[in-house]
């Protein structure tokens, strides 16, 4: 028992097994307590949850580890991905962005499929495709009414 005490708390001190939030320790201990926080590693900020007794994380928000690192986030919409008048939108605090296709004639994860004549037909065409396909496509093609 005393063992796996040890194995919980010295997973809880190495930031490469932070990402384990399925990690269990013996139930009988008043830990381990969830943490969620941000550190940096390799000069980025690192955003995850712990399963430990101690909190780990030096920042609660990567935005304040952002701040004290002087670290930035890189603009993903810098290169201009969405295509034919697409609008590029950043997602709140991350390096990764969506296209908005409203308005284009255009559809896709770029805006780079032609919208199809009659689209309120083919969203209600998609019954037969996996529900998880059938999903996706018809987010795209939501920009095409």
């Amino acid at each position: 028992m005393k063992t796996f005490v040890s194995v919980c708390v010295l997973l809880c001190l190495v930031p490469e097994f932070h990402a384990a939030p399925k990690l269990t320790c013996i139930r009988s201990l008043k830990c381990p307590v969830m943490h969620q926080g941000c550190y940096v590693v390799d000069g980025l900020c690192r955003c995850d949850q712990a399963l430990c007794c101690n909190n780990p994380f030096n920042y609660s928000t990567l935005e304040s580890c952002l701040a004290d690192n002087a670290l930035q986030l890189e603009d993903p919409c810098k290169d201009d991905p969405c295509k034919n008048n697409g609008y590029c939108v950043q997602l709140m605090g991350q390096s990764s962005y969506r296209c908005d296709c409203y308005g284009t004639g255009y559809f896709g994860p770029h805006c780079h499929k032609k919208c199809p004549k009659d689209a309120r037909k083919e969203i209600y065409s998609l019954k037969g495709q996996t529900e998880e396909h059938a999903r996706s496509r018809k987010r795209y093609l939501m920009a095409c009414l």
